[in-house]
C-alpha cells in the first residue's frame, strides 16, 4: 500500500516538474518570439491562471486518489476480523474482533487500545448479519449485566 502512495507520488513529480518546466520554456520562447511590451497581456495571464488551475486540480485529483486507495484491502483469509464495533464518543470505541474461535471486546482511543474482555465462546456469531432488532451494543448490555450478576 505505502509503496503504491510511493509511487503515486514520484509520478505525480516528475509530471508537476515536466509541467512547470515546459511551462517555463514556452514563456521564455514566446518571449524570446514577440517584441517586449510594457507589462502582461490577457492571453499570458489567462495561461498562467489555466495553469495554476491545472496544478491544483492535479494535486485535488491525486489526493482524491490517494485518499481512496488507503481504503482499499485486497480480500484476505485472515483468522482476525473485526465483527462488531460501537462509538462510544468522537475519538472512543469498542471492538468486538474475533480471533481464531475467541471474541476478544477492546477498547481504542486514539493513543491506546486496551483488551477488556476474552469471551471462551462467541458472542455474535462472526459469519452472520445482524438482524434487524439486535445491535451491538445491546449484546453488549446484556452480557455486562449477565457477567455482573
Amino acid at each position: 500500500m505505502l509503496l503504491v502512495q510511493q509511487n503515486v507520488l514520484k509520478s505525480f513529480g516528475k509530471f508537476a516538474v515536466i509541467s512547470l518546466g515546459s511551462f517555463f520554456c514556452q514563456w521564455g520562447w514566446a518571449a524570446e518570439k514577440t517584441k517586449p511590451d510594457d507589462g502582461l497581456g490577457i492571453s499570458a495571464l489567462a495561461q498562467v491562471a489555466l495553469s495554476l488551475l491545472l496544478v491544483i486540480a492535479a494535486i485535488a485529483g491525486l489526493a482524491w486518489l490517494v485518499k481512496k486507495m488507503q481504503h482499499f484491502q485486497p480480500m484476505s483469509q485472515s483468522s482476525m476480523q473485526v465483527v462488531a464495533s460501537l462509538a462510544l464518543g468522537p475519538r472512543d470505541r469498542v471492538l468486538l474482533v474475533q480471533v481464531g474461535e475467541q471474541q476478544v471486546l477492546l477498547g481504542a482511543s486514539p493513543g491506546r487500545i486496551n483488551m477488556l474482555h476474552v469471551f471462551s465462546e462467541p458472542v455474535i456469531d462472526a459469519n452472520s448479519t445482524p438482524a434487524a432488532g439486535t445491535d451491538f451494543s445491546n449484546t453488549l448490555a446484556k452480557l455486562l449485566k449477565q457477567k455482573s450478576s
